[in-house]
């Protein structure tokens, strides 16, 4: 499992990759620009704090931003002093008293640490008890669907391979791992705790040729839950 404790920095940069910007980031905002104004907002992980500030930007009333890493939390609070940072396992979030419910709650790379189909059933229940019950589950994910792993993404600062079910991103400083949940079960899962699952085409906000070999094989999954 990847200790986030350690690359806390590094992994803060690399959200700066072109990537990043125009892809995930596009697609989360254009989905949510119209929804997120005036409503409670959890964003877990919420890594360094990027996509908490983003929120608020965006009009949400109230953003609260979790993560396991207590150096990432760390950075996330360094970063924006406004917010509420808290260190916390998704398997554990009933622990936190005064919580509450959210309107929307955003996993931008939450569920492809879970190693066990238990672990991820814990960490979708946790998610479900905090959202209101006409409220929106925003995933960003490894893409479970995925099944040919020999796409060369190195243009876009990354590789990706996958070798018994363990998924490796490397970046240029450090390696990401990820862990190959069935896509039966992973949408199975889903199923048992909402009434709608809904996977996004991913949206491209500049320079689309450059990202066709992106779309071509894509490397990460868009979905909501209701």
């Amino acid at each position: 499992m990847t200790d986030y404790n350690n690359i806390s920095t590094e992994y803060d940069k690399c959200k700066q990759d072109a990537w990043r910007i125009d892809i995930e980031k596009y697609s989360i905002t254009e989905y949510l620009k119209d929804k997120i104004k005036g409503k409670r907002v959890l964003d877990i992980p919420c890594g360094s704090g990027v996509y908490t500030d983003l929120f608020s930007e965006m009009g949400a009333k109230e953003v609260v931003g979790i993560d396991i890493s207590l150096e990432m939390v760390k950075l996330a609070k360094s970063n924006y002093e406004n917010y509420n940072f808290i260190v916390c396992d998704a398997e554990k979030l009933d622990q936190i008293t005064d919580l509450g419910k959210f309107d929307i709650i955003t996993c931008i790379f939450l569920f492809n640490y879970a190693q066990t189909d238990t672990q991820l059933d814990n960490m979708v229940r946790n998610i479900k008890n905090h959202l209101k019950e006409d409220g929106i589950l925003l995933i960003f994910n490894d893409n479970i669907l995925q099944t040919d792993y020999t796409t060369d993404y190195s243009r876009y600062n990354f590789t990706k391979t996958c070798n018994d079910n363990i998924i490796t991103y490397t970046f240029s400083d450090f390696d990401v791992i990820n862990y190959k949940t069935s896509a039966s079960i992973f949408f199975k899962t889903f199923q048992k705790y909402f009434k709608e699952t809904t996977i996004h085409i991913l949206q491209t906000k500049q320079n689309k040729e450059f990202y066709d070999l992106f779309h071509s094989n894509q490397p990460f999954l868009f979905l909501t839950c209701k």
